[in-house]
């Protein structure tokens, strides 16, 4: 439908452009028949002029090579697959995951009576129903725990597969695991395994399917969602879905029934939740995932604990034996219950290498949640504190100021997300949510104040500037200001600079097409608004007519220099078919640099063209009002052109004959 769409498009638009250049050419001909020989090769140089610039544009849009095939879906994947990979490991090796080894983890199908059937599960051979096992158990090195986690879920035939448990019990690392495993030894022509955090989606307003696409686009496409969508389309992806209870407690049952509805025959999903919520959105009344089997996390049994906090490389002084003597005497104690789940282990061990502490202290604690509290406390502080077995002076001394500011920001950041009631945190949002609306015309206004303030001090310094120009410059730059500010939509996804040939014509014209309709709202109403006060101040004669014209070619030719410069920010957003990686801090820098690069470029380019389009928009519509009205004496175009770029403060012009007394001008008098 887009395509027919585009097609009728393009082809009212030949239709215009050719009435456009009829009438130019019937035009050009009746002023040849008209005019003196003087006049005629005035003319007929004018007409060469912009026919050689025509057939100028027309050759390089020619060389500009069309846009690029639509990538292969294989290669595409192949391209992923590898981004993917590299982030995740990257993520492992931030979160120490393997050190020193994996927390163990066991699991078992869920009692819950939230599965689905157990015959629409597994696969049929002859007439037999397969037995699945859906019990595992995790431990050790890390790429061999993903390799074996990868080969139990490849038994499962349907490729879907739902992970419960209770907050902490390690939903996310089993994900991470899972599409780490999948990725090691993934076969070619087969689907990408994608981890996402579903608590960004509303699946209310956004179907699955958009929403993988935007997700996927955002985070590793610069925000272009052309490949996604084909890898969507060819089923060369599988969501592995995190955080199924981060979504509202309103929307679950909907988004279970929207994962029904877009995992159709033949495509995998895996999806993880909270075991309670979980058991509430299918009692409530949601049907089950269709063919998936549940498996429910386990907690860290005392033994699997102690183990694993035996094998930490503690700094001296760090005594465990007290601890580990107590949860084994109390297995349903506090300590013991807090610390069976693989969050609490992991804070454990980054709070008491890095801030010094005694794990005694645990053994104070009346309560789990006392406990939790206490570790999620000192977290801040142990990611800022000096390495292990740092000397005192070796370190840096302002990891304590740090932290506490770190802390701050994160408050504020947290508190910021419970007012907006998400979980994962989108940047790109929160200006048009912390600012008001009424920013960017403010913005408009102080850089207005601004320019006029340096005209001023200009004319202060002894130049020649008239207060009319320091009120046009001033307008100018709170128009360009607030333009720029309300331009860029407000749900606009971080971008990088992608330079491309392919396909250059088609981004210079959208840019081209939007820079002019938005530049034209503001010209219109600055026409309009100019029109009301002539008919009420002067009337219209022939003097305020021509002055209208010669305002209304200026500010055209000011739209045609935004167009351009639209267009040229518009030719740096190149569709990538390539995928790249990017951590938070990278994913802002490469933001803010494709803003920045953009903006330079369509200043320099809006800064070059503005003046010269100007003063030829103001020459043709002199030459065409003359030849329209058919005046008496009417100049030569070497004769108005010198004084309409005097006029556009272009130039000194050389000493030329003055224009004949009915010449239209500011300063006209028939």
């Amino acid at each position: 439908m887009a395509r027919i769409v585009g097609q009728v498009w393009r082809r009212r638009s030949r239709l215009v452009l050719f009435a456009l250049l009829a009438f130019a050419s019937l035009w050009l001909g009746w002023a040849l028949i008209r005019a003196d020989q003087d006049s005629a090769q005035e003319l007929t140089g004018m007409a060469g002029m912009f026919a050689g610039l025509w057939s100028l544009g027309a050759a390089v849009a020619q060389l500009l090579p069309p846009p690029p095939p639509p990538p292969d879906a294989d290669e595409a994947a192949d391209r992923l697959a590898a981004t993917v990979q590299e982030q995740w490991w990257d993520e492992v090796s931030a979160r120490e995951l393997r050190e020193p080894q994996v927390i163990p983890l066991a699991w078992a199908a869920t009692r819950r009576p939230v599965a689905a059937p157990p015959e629409t599960v597994v696969s049929t051979v002859e007439g037999r129903v397969l037995r699945l096992s859906l019990q595992g158990r995790l431990e050790g090195d890390f790429p061999a725990a993903a390799a074996r986690l990868a080969e139990g879920y490849r038994q499962v035939s349907s490729g879907r597969l739902v992970v419960l448990g209770e907050p902490g019990a390690g939903k996310t690392v089993l994900a991470l695991m899972l599409t780490l495993g999948l990725l090691d030894d993934r076969p070619a022509r087969t689907p990408v395994p994608v981890l996402l955090s579903v608590s960004s989606w509303d699946p209310v307003n956004d179907s699955l399917d958009d929403w993988i696409v935007d997700t996927l686009a955002t985070s590793y496409y610069g925000g272009r969602s052309q490949v996604p969508r084909l890898l969507l389309d060819r089923r060369m992806l599988l969501p592995v879905l995190d955080g199924l209870d981060e979504i509202p407690e309103v929307a679950r049952r909907t988004a279970v029934r929207a994962l029904n509805e877009a995992c159709g025959e033949g495509r995998g999903v895996v999806v993880t939740c909270r075991a309670a919520e979980y058991q509430d959105v299918i009692e409530g009344g949601s049907p089950a995932l269709r063919r998936a089997p549940v498996v429910e996390v386990a907690p860290v049994a005392v033994p699997d604990a102690v183990a694993y906090l035996n094998e930490v490389n503690w700094p001296e002084g760090v005594d465990w034996e007290p601890v580990h003597a107590h949860v084994r005497e109390h297995p349903d104690g506090p300590v013991a219950t807090a610390l069976s789940t693989p969050l609490a282990l992991s804070l454990a061990r980054a709070v008491y290498r890095h801030c010094g502490l005694d794990p005694t202290e645990l053994l104070e604690f009346n309560g789990r949640h006392a406990v939790e509290d206490h570790l999620v406390d000192h977290i801040i502080p142990a990611a800022y504190a000096p390495p292990p077995g740092t000397l005192p002076g070796q370190g840096d001394g302002d990891w304590q100021r740090e932290a506490r500011q770190a802390e701050k920001w994160l408050t504020y950041l947290a508190t910021y997300l419970h007012r907006h009631r998400e979980r994962d945190l989108a940047w790109w949002h929160m200006s048009s949510r912390l600012l008001s609306r009424w920013a960017g015309l403010l913005v408009g206004i102080g850089i207005g104040m601004l320019t006029m303030l340096g005209m001023a001090a200009v004319r202060v310094a002894g130049q020649d500037v008239n207060y009319e120009i320091v009120l046009a410059f001033g307008l100018v730059a709170a128009v360009l200001a607030m333009l720029t500010w309300y331009a860029a939509p407000p749900d606009r996804r971080p971008g990088r600079v992608s330079l491309s040939f392919r396909g250059s014509l088609r981004r210079l014209w959208g840019g081209f097409r939007t820079g002019f309709v938005l530049a034209s709202l503001v010209a219109v109403t600055v026409l309009g608004t100019v029109g009301i006060v002539m008919t009420f101040t002067d009337g219209w004669s022939s003097q305020t007519l021509a002055e209208f014209l010669r305002i209304a070619a200026f500010v055209l030719g000011a739209v045609i220099a935004l167009g351009l410069a639209f267009a040229v920010y518009a030719w740096l957003d190149a569709p990538s078919a390539h995928s790249t990686h990017a951590a938070p801090l990278d994913l802002v820098r490469q933001d803010r640099s494709s803003s920045l690069a953009g903006a330079g470029l369509a200043g320099t380019v809006l800064g070059a063209s503005a003046l010269p389009l100007i003063t030829l928009t103001v020459s043709v519509v002199y030459m065409v009002f003359l030849a329209l009205t058919g005046w008496s004496a009417e100049p030569r175009f070497t004769d108005v052109l010198p004084r309409v770029i005097d006029e556009t403060g272009a130039t000194t012009p050389p000493s030329r004959p003055s224009p004949p007394p009915c010449c239209p001008g500011p300063s006209s008098r028939c």
